[in-house]
């Protein structure tokens, strides 16, 4: 009888791993360390307190206008401070994107629960709150092995401009 499934992406249908969700900073800083797209003085444990400092800035500054905190990933590196990258690296979304794809894994109990959903003919509708746009979460579903047309509809709050308890789905996305 159940019409609509609506599965949060993140510590429900997605893990990472690693303890906790700002780890991923760490292993990311020391990625770019490693690849040399970091500045030279940067480490990777300041440049996840920068990364961290970058997303609450842009927040603060998307909530002084409209009230809420909702950014995306690229918003989210504009703020970050110069001198953070090695001259000529612009691909520090993509970074972050790469490393995400490579830490996360998909919940098999509720890879089930939406195959059983699907089988009965009801809709299922992905919801987060989170920096990163449809698109962009479609590629992490991938990469942890789901197919993204197993979704009838992506809210995230970054488009919709507002967090999932302030009905992400009635806006327009």
């Amino acid at each position: 009888s159940t019409k609509v499934l609506s599965i949060d992406a993140f510590d429900t249908l997605l893990w990472r791993r690693v303890p906790e969700p700002g780890d991923v900073f760490l292993v990311l800083g020391d990625q770019l360390a490693r690849a040399g797209n970091l500045a030279p003085e940067m480490v990777p444990v300041t440049f996840a307190e920068l990364r961290r400092a970058a997303e609450r800035a842009a927040r603060a500054k998307v909530q002084a206008v409209t009230g809420y905190r909702e950014v995306t990933l690229a918003d989210i590196y504009d703020a970050m401070p110069a001198g953070v990258f090695a001259d000529g690296f612009s691909q520090q979304a993509e970074a972050e994107l790469a490393c995400e794809r490579g830490l996360l894994v998909a919940d098999d109990a509720i890879v089930g629960l939406i195959a059983d959903a699907r089988s009965a003919g009801a809709r299922v509708i992905l919801v987060s709150d989170t920096y990163f746009k449809a698109e962009e979460m479609r590629g992490l579903l991938r990469a942890a092995g789901i197919d993204d047309l197993a979704f009838d509809r992506i809210y995230v709050s970054c488009e919709a401009g507002r967090p999932k308890y302030r009905e992400i789905g009635r806006a327009h996305v």
